[in-house]
């Protein structure tokens, strides 16, 4: 399978080529030009150092958030974009599957955690069934503070992308953080994410929209 993933969810670019099942290229960079311009420069190198052409691919796939507005909007547009004109299905990946898929594995329900915020954390909780994470929650939106006493003792994956309200940083100081065995957000991850969607749509693929705002889970919330 022939896969094309994209995250420019956080402060970085990611894009991963797969090539018949194997890892092809991949490109991580931390900068603050993400434009489409950049994006397809990357993609334009990694297809030709692979003598692959975009008709190739079998599907794309991106981060849909929570994450960066600008960084969202571009990282959906050119995928989907790209899976018009060639036809192809685009899937989406949460950015908080993408966190919990790359911590090791565990034996008990964790908590993923996100601040896209000051004051504010998008989070869900998972458990590990084998190597692989099956989500237990929608995503939802919360304070550190309101969510403190449920998740206080469980083990928490945390990803810090704005700077945390000074309320929150004695909390986070005592959450059970676990490592990644990925360090890196970037779109590596998203190629075996992607390959198991594909699998399980069995050709059924839903609309991919972004999560751009908090109002979007705001509502799952309440």
């Amino acid at each position: 399978m022939n896969i094309l993933a994209i995250n420019t969810a956080f402060t970085n670019i990611g894009v991963s080529l797969m090539k018949n099942n194997e890892l092809a290229g991949n490109y991580y960079s931390v900068c603050k030009k993400r434009g489409e311009q950049v994006v397809f420069h990357v993609l334009d190198d990694l297809l030709s150092n692979a003598q692959m052409q975009l008709e190739q691919i079998d599907c794309f796939v991106v981060v849909q958030g929570p994450g960066s507005y600008t960084g969202l909007r571009i990282g959906m547009a050119v995928a989907k974009t790209l899976a018009q004109v060639h036809q192809r299905p685009v899937i989406g990946i949460t950015s908080i599957e993408l966190l919990a898929s790359m911590t090791s594995p565990l034996q008990v329900p964790f908590y993923v955690l996100l601040n896209c915020t000051r004051t504010e954390v998008f989070y869900a909780q998972f458990r590990f069934e084998g190597l692989k994470t099956v989500q237990l929650s929608e995503i939802r939106l919360s304070t550190l503070e309101s969510l403190w006493e449920q998740i206080q003792g469980h083990a928490v994956v945390y990803k810090q992308v704005a700077a945390p309200s000074s309320a929150s940083t004695p909390l986070l100081e005592k959450l059970k953080c676990q490592p990644f065995h990925y360090p890196i957000a970037d779109a590596f991850p998203l190629l075996e994410l992607g390959r198991e969607r594909f699998a399980a749509c069995n050709g059924k693929f839903p609309n991919v929209l972004p999560i751009y705002l908090k109002k979007d889970v705001v509502g799952r919330s309440e």
